[in-house]
């Protein structure tokens, strides 16, 4: 009786996701969730995907697409979290559906924000359905697609969805690699493009799927990583990037793993450290880059030609460990 006292909400809730006000089309999407039974989530999933046009050549409402896309989103999320991601028959019906209107990814969709946003449907209904050959087409699409996007987006009169689709593109490439136990000479080759982007938000989404990694992952496999990262300390110009990289640098040489690598720092870095924590770059890279000097300045320790630096460390450690200076330095000094 709840049940189906809920579903009379469904329709109501559907027709509010075209709303041209993104604020609504969102929260309509996630508000259709726990009106959805468990057993007619993949069906409603494929209904809402059947009101998409089959091809580009129709008329398209971007707004209506949009709402379409975070409604499946939402509703796949809801059902790859239930002990029912286990049906093939499902997993299969899920796939075909969102196979039969992958022209959303292409080219063919002139609009950069619905196009990222298919692409990431279509990575989530590859990681979600992990036992059908249909799941070997979704991928193979999404190679072609993000490669594309890669090499030829436009940033025409819409820049800031662009860099949407550039960032959306390499965060699922990086992604994919994982999917497919990629060599780790193909995943350092793609990470090192990615960084060379004058896209900042595609710089972004590379550090924040390094950060990813090294926190889930068994950093002996990823110590590729490191000489990225000491060359991103010295060449990256982006704070937010620069934060993340500096936090993996740490989870690196303060892992418990015992990783068997070198700990030869270029002889540059530690200048180019020293200038973040004497605040070159402002209070939260300063409180970041405090533990990174350390551990630059413990290996220094073992040749035992650091008298000068040891003596600047222990200057700034007292300076910073002061009550009036702002917390996060304070933290930076504890770490």
């Amino acid at each position: 009786e709840h049940r189906k006292l809920l579903s009379q909400f469904v329709l109501p809730v559907m027709a509010q996701a075209s709303s041209p006000l993104l604020s609504v089309r969102v929260l309509c999407a996630r508000a259709l969730v726990p009106l959805v039974s468990v057993e007619a989530q993949v069906s409603v999933m494929c209904s809402i995907l059947q009101q998409v046009p089959p091809t580009p050549g129709q008329q398209v409402v971007q707004n209506n697409l949009h709402g379409a896309i975070l409604q499946v989103m939402h509703l796949l999320q809801q059902w790859r979290d239930s002990t029912r991601n286990n049906s093939l028959q499902e997993s299969r019906d899920i796939l075909q559906a969102v196979l039969a209107r992958s022209w959303v990814a292409t080219s063919s969709n002139t609009c950069p924000a619905t196009r990222a946003d298919y692409l990431n449907l279509l990575l989530a209904s590859a990681q979600s359905c992990n036992n059908c050959p249909e799941r070997e087409r979704v991928l193979s699409v999404l190679k072609d697609e993000v490669s594309r996007v890669r090499s030829n987006v436009e940033l025409s009169c819409q820049p800031v969805a662009s860099d949407l689709l550039l960032k959306t593109a390499a965060s699922v490439s990086l992604q994919l690699l994982t999917l497919s136990s990629a060599s780790m000479e193909t995943q350092e080759q793609l990470t090192r493009s990615l960084l060379t982007s004058p896209c900042v938000d595609v710089r972004r989404a590379t550090f924040l799927h390094i950060q990813d990694m090294t926190s889930r992952d068994d950093l002996t496999e990823l110590l590729w990583i490191l000489p990225i990262l000491h060359q991103q300390l010295e060449e990256e110009t982006d704070l937010f990037c620069l934060e993340l990289c500096l936090d993996s640098f740490v989870v690196f040489h303060t892992t418990k793993q015992q990783l068997q690598h070198s700990t030869t720092f270029p002889t540059s870095l530690w200048a180019v450290i020293m200038q973040f924590a004497q605040g070159q770059k402002g209070t939260s890279i300063c409180a970041k880059a405090l533990p990174v000097l350390a551990i630059i300045l413990r290996e220094m320790l073992q040749s035992d030609t650091c008298r000068e630096e040891l003596h600047v460390w222990s200057q700034l450690m007292e300076t910073y460990s002061h009550p009036l200076q702002p917390e996060p330095v304070r933290i930076g000094v504890g770490r």
